[in-house]
């Protein structure tokens, strides 16, 4: 399974290329 702190990682990393746009889709 994928870590969770990888998954944090990927998290940011789509936030920072897609913007506050994928913000509210996470949380």
């Amino acid at each position: 399974m994928v870590s969770s702190g990888l998954l944090v990682v990927l998290h940011f990393v789509l936030i920072n290329c897609l913007g506050a746009t994928y913000l509210p889709l996470s949380f």
